[in-house]
């Protein structure tokens, strides 16, 4: 007999979008959600990203198109997931937004339904620093604004988010 609860975990770990579904929830609780095709395509070019099959990746889409919680959110908390040793740079036009997005990646990665999908990601410190967290595997995400200091700082991912306003 099969264990739902096994199979949707597997599918968290697996598939993005599915990831990105539950991460919305977590964010957004009470609101709906509205799925289209687009979500499943920039999920699609995320994990081809993340195998390394394409090195660089630009996504346009409309305001409110979820373009945040899935690339700035879920997917670096995902990658973390994936790979705890990961260092991700995380720039956003304005540093409030970073820190914004920052706090909601950090509360996805702190739910226990993230905990059980991948129990290898440990933060190195149960508080989180005002715009980065490390992991105990010495990963991080580090998060930023256009005009904020990333300098000396190495990434294996970097995501820029809304550069122009």
């Amino acid at each position: 007999m099969l264990d739902d609860g096994r199979i949707a975990r597997a599918l968290y770990r697996q598939l993005l979008t599915c990831f990105v579904v539950r991460a919305f929830f977590t964010l957004e609780p009470g609101k709906t959600y509205h799925h289209c095709w687009h979500i499943d395509h920039i999920a699609w070019q995320l994990m081809r990203v993340a195998r390394g099959e394409i090195k660089r990746l630009i996504i346009n889409v409309p305001p409110r198109s979820m373009k945040s919680i899935m690339v700035s959110v879920a997917f670096t908390a995902w990658t973390l997931g994936q790979d705890p040793a990961k260092r991700i740079i995380a720039v956003s036009y304005a540093d409030e937004l970073a820190r914004k997005l920052a706090i909601d990646t950090w509360t996805v990665m702190q739910r226990d339904w993230y905990r059980v999908l991948f129990p290898a990601m440990q933060p190195r410190s149960t508080v989180q620093r005002r715009h980065e967290f490390v992991t105990s595997q010495h990963g991080y995400r580090f998060a930023s604004g256009i005009g904020g200091a990333v300098l000396g700082r190495g990434g294996d991912l970097i995501v820029i988010d809304d550069p122009i306003k």
